[in-house]
């Protein structure tokens, strides 16, 4: 399934595609939709018909879905830096702080947005 203008869509075909770890590719992480051009066309349409909408909300409102972001990642940390160093190969620690700092930038945002300088 792909997620496509807030709802999961079906993918056009019934195909799917293994992703492995790549520190170890005999072991397989998930199985995923082969997702093409239509899928990828109605992701973009769905950008475009959302931005009107977005365009309009106030810095402060956006900057509360930064902040929402952050409550949502914050306590999954350790859970989303593990499968980030699974999906990249890359060490533990580098996925922590990768994690991390994605949380610090949308953080630094709604911040600068609640103060009115961003």
């Amino acid at each position: 399934m792909n997620f496509i203008g807030e709802q999961w869509v079906s993918a056009a075909t019934e195909e799917t595609f293994e992703d492995r770890s790549p520190a170890d590719t005999r072991k397989k992480l998930g199985v995923f939709p082969r997702s093409g051009s239509r899928e990828a066309d109605a992701a973009v349409r769905a950008a475009r018909d959302a931005y009107p909408k977005w365009s309009k909300l106030s810095k402060i409102k956006r900057a509360e879905y930064l902040d929402a972001f952050a409550q949502l990642v914050k306590p999954h940390t350790e859970e989303l830096a593990r499968l980030m160093a699974q999906e990249c190969g890359k060490a533990l620690n580098k996925s922590r702080a990768d994690v991390v700092e994605s949380l610090h930038c949308a953080q630094y945002w709604f911040g600068q947005a609640r103060m009115n300088l961003g």
